[in-house]
């Protein structure tokens, strides 16, 4: 999240009596909280002190991550900037294993001197804000390929983790057991709340339902399907990160298996995401619901998994690019070798 100082006219209307706590506020930038910054305390009731001055006031932009989809686009307009850095290997928004991009190639970085000062500076490169922790020994799993940068220093005002003091890496210097990644502060946004899964047959399957907006006049919170044609693993990803299920095992394009809804209308379709949106509303959908395949044995479902399918297998949850389509089954492994069996036993055989 990006502060900004907001116009004076503004803070007019905020003018009058308060008790300040707080005075000679200095942070250097790197602090993931206010109370690590220092500070000096007013003592009592301090109405008359702050004389010419007027309470601190900060406004939020929220980050390319975070802007609604509409916001999105127009950030995108006026020039297309290659991403540099990424996070791979993270279970939920904000965590992973830190890549960057080098003559073309995507790296990782060792973890030799890494600290939450360096990892602030890539939370915030990123959009997200502030580090929670800087990880060392690849906890987020090993990366593949160059190792771009060692010993990375960062003051923690940098912009750019390449504006960081780093040593170029060298073969014997750093193994990818010593990936270095971080896990980042996220604003709740209350995206969990606008999806959910039903009908599975445990927390992380479901027939995939979204929610239309506040009932009128204190009634239920309206539901719809999304239509299961195109439906693939990067939306599937979406879904399983929105709310917090860890990474897409499968996404279906048929749930005729988990019709225990009595959700029937279909409100979504020609879902396409890259696999790296916040929310499924972030995604790219018909502005007119268009399904050529209607009913609700055709709507989208997803298998969420804690663990990650396989080393570029699926999609990471952070992948920070599109990440290449992989054709799935339409059914669950258990549901077709149950039907295999079936028809095992139709057949004598």
């Amino acid at each position: 999240m990006v502060l900004t100082s907001p116009a004076p006219r503004r803070l007019s209307a905020h003018r009058h009596p308060l008790n300040y706590r707080l005075h000679s506020v200095s942070c250097l930038g790197h602090e993931a909280h206010l109370s690590l910054c220092s500070f000096e305390f007013y003592r009592g009731n301090a109405t008359g002190v702050c004389k010419g001055g007027m309470p601190a006031v900060v406004g939020c932009v929220p980050g390319p991550l975070f802007a609604t989809g509409s916001a999105q686009k127009k950030k995108r307009r006026p020039q297309q900037v290659q991403k540099r850095l990424r996070l791979k290997g993270g279970a939920r928004p904000g965590e992973g294993r830190v890549e960057v991009l080098r003559n073309n190639e995507w790296g990782t970085v060792c973890d030799d001197r890494w600290n939450l000062v360096s990892a602030g500076v890539v939370c915030r490169e990123l959009g997200f804000g502030s580090a929670k922790e800087a990880l060392t020994g690849a906890r987020m799993g090993q990366g593949m390929g160059p190792i771009h940068m060692n010993e990375v220093q960062c003051a923690g005002s940098e912009k750019s983790l390449w504006s960081c003091p780093h040593k170029n890496i060298t073969k014997e210097g750093c193994k990818h057991s010593e990936d270095a990644g971080v896990r980042c502060n996220i604003p709740s946004m209350g995206y969990e709340n606008t999806v959910r899964l039903s009908g599975g047959r445990s927390p992380f399957e479901g027939r995939v339902e979204v929610a239309l907006g506040a009932g009128s006049n204190g009634t239920q919170q309206p539901w719809g399907l999304v239509c299961g044609q195109g439906w693939g693993i990067l939306e599937a990803a979406v879904v399983c990160r929105q709310l917090g299920l860890g990474f897409a095992s499968q996404g279906l394009q048929e749930t005729w298996y988990w019709d225990a809804s009595n959700v029937t209308e279909m409100v979504l379709s020609g879902v396409k995401c890259t696999g790296q949106e916040m929310t499924l509303s972030h995604c790219r959908h018909h502005d007119t619901v268009t399904c050529q395949k209607t009913g609700t044995r055709f709507a989208a479902g997803v298998i969420c998994s804690e663990s990650e399918p396989g080393v570029e297998e699926g999609v990471g949850l952070w992948s920070g690019q599109e990440e290449s389509r992989i054709p799935l089954p339409s059914l669950p492994w258990a549901f077709s070798r149950a039907l295999g069996i079936l028809s095992l036993g139709l057949n004598g055989g």
